[in-house]
Formats: C-alpha cells, sequence, structure tokens
C-alpha cells in the first residue's frame, strides 16, 4: 500500500490547475482553519 501526504499550499495548486474558481480548506467539518495538528484536510471546492 502507498500513501502520500498533500500539504495545503499544494492543494491550493491542484484545486487552481483543476480549473475551480472558488474553494476554501478547512482542518475539520467544523470549518476551522486548518492546523499542523489537524489529522484531516477538509476541501470545499465551487467551480462558478
Amino acid at each position: 500500500m502507498s500513501l502520500r501526504y498533500i500539504y495545503k499550499h499544494e492543494m491550493a495548486l491542484l484545486l487552481r490547475a483543476a480549473g475551480f474558481a472558488r474553494f476554501e480548506i478547512y482542518g475539520d467539518f467544523d470549518r476551522h482553519q486548518l492546523t499542523r495538528e489537524d489529522e484531516a484536510m477538509i476541501v470545499e471546492a465551487w467551480d462558478e
């Protein structure tokens, strides 16, 4: 099994390259800011 972590800035570049007009990256489902201690990265993206 392969596992690869993706960083916040890398995710932002990928979303822009995919053509998303707007996106938000959070550290949990309560939409708190992503920190180093968070175990998940939540991404919400729009293609408007």
